[in-house]
């Protein structure tokens, strides 16, 4: 294999991950948020979606955001593991983080648009997302969606 990556690693996708969690914390700065490559974050980013949610922003700017938002919380998970990749699903059209230590698959895209639901969102915790995916368990009081 000599240096090949993976099968399932997409370098385009891992960078064009990068670049927009890259943009989400640049851009947070600019309405007042101060966003870091900390796990405990996610927190943070649990309150900015609230607040964004409270804003009514137009479909446009909800999924703008929403993939800036979701490629944030993937490198969250990629950082806190200290291992894994992003690939794509060409199935499901969305980039995934792949965490082969943990047998599991990610989506954080998936994840942050049932969360920015302004119905069912609540429900969604990205708190609980990332410690799945970081432990592959349940916190107490929490449910995996």
């Amino acid at each position: 294999m000599g240096g090949q990556l993976p099968d399932n690693v997409d370098e385009e996708t891992a960078e064009r991950m990068l670049k927009l969690a890259e943009i989400f914390v640049s851009g947070a700065v600019g309405d007042g948020w101060r966003f870091t490559w900390d796990v405990v974050d996610v927190i943070k980013l649990e309150e900015y979606c609230d607040a964004f949610i409270a804003s009514d922003p137009p479909p446009e700017r909800q999924r703008v955001v929403g993939q800036a938002m979701a490629a944030y919380l993937g490198e969250l998970l990629l950082r806190g593991n200290g291992a894994g990749r992003w690939a794509y699903d060409a199935e499901q059209c969305m980039p995934y983080v792949d965490l082969p230590h943990l047998e599991m698959r990610a989506y954080p895209q998936s994840k942050v648009f049932k969360r920015l639901d302004k119905v069912m969102g609540s429900e969604h915790s990205l708190v609980v997302f990332l410690m799945y995916g970081l432990s592959r368990e349940v916190p107490p009081g929490g449910q995996s969606h």
